[in-house]
């Protein structure tokens, strides 16, 4: 299923994201602790962020610099995340997609959305 965002903007995202995830089925191996959780992740240039549902469904914003993508991985890692939900890129600059083949090969998406 691929999602289209249009004039939401990242925080419009988020919003949509949260609302889609507090209903959200569980998700196995995921970060799931009863609470709605906001991650910011530093990526090399700005920020990534990662939501987690209280079922545990993970929403992965951006993720970084090519060439630099130890710093997403090692991160969701860290935090025990072994697939994401939903991947969204908030626009299609390298600071923001950079890793994505790298992250998401790693930590395989099932959804997608961007910006348009």
């Amino acid at each position: 299923m691929m999602v289209v965002v249009t004039a939401f903007g990242r925080r419009g995202c988020l919003v949509a994201a949260t609302l889609l995830l507090v209903a959200a089925a569980p998700a196995a191996g995921q970060v799931a602790n009863g609470r709605l959780q906001l991650h910011f992740m530093n990526v090399g240039q700005g920020d990534g962020a990662l939501l987690v549902s209280p079922k545990g469904e993970t929403v992965l914003f951006d993720d970084g610099v090519r060439n630099n993508c130890a710093l997403p991985e090692s991160y969701l890692e860290g935090l025990g995340v072994t697939s994401v939900d939903y991947h969204v890129a908030s626009h299609y600059h390298d600071d923001h997609i950079g890793c994505a083949k790298a992250v998401l090969g790693r930590f395989p998406v099932n959804k997608a959305a961007f910006a348009n």
